[in-house]
């Protein structure tokens, strides 16, 4: 995404977002405050036991009580290993999921936890599992959801 200044014909400065080949002028789009009703946060830890991201039982459990730790109701879970070695672990939760992909070979998992409403406070269970993986590096962002 590039973004440009750009003087219209009364001089005042508006923001142009360039996106796909589309020209959006931001003095001309209607911005309402809304409540999202999700939040999704997609987390890269680096530097992690190869040992714990090919311990499916383990990081399952870990998965499950982070779930809880964020006030999540779990519905169910299921584990696939992968061969010669990784997983994806898959918690589901009433409000939507918590998944982690690993790559013990990189010592890399990715998180993608997304919860629907305002009671699922998801912020605390990353909080758990950066202490549970003790990753080197931690990259993570949040979106937004479901704007009505």
């Amino acid at each position: 995404m590039s973004k440009k200044l750009e003087n219209d014909h009364n001089g005042v400065i508006n923001f142009i977002f360039l996106f796909l080949g589309l020209v959006l002028p931001l003095s001309r789009v209607k911005i309402k405050p809304m409540k999202s009703h999700g939040r999704h946060f997609l987390i890269d830890f680096y530097d992690c036991s190869p040992v714990l991201l090919n311990d499916g039982k383990k990081i399952e459990s870990l998965l499950k009580k982070a779930a809880k730790i964020a006030g999540s109701q779990i519905v169910g879970s299921q584990v696939y290993t992968l061969v010669p070695h990784g997983l994806t672990a898959v918690v589901v939760v009433k409000e939507s999921h918590l998944i982690l992909s690993s790559w013990p070979e990189y010592g890399w998992a990715t998180i993608d936890f997304f919860t629907c409403g305002q009671k699922a406070k998801p912020q605390k269970a990353i909080d758990f599992l950066i202490r549970e993986f003790g990753p080197g590096k931690v990259n993570a962002i949040e979106v937004k959801r479901g704007f009505f």
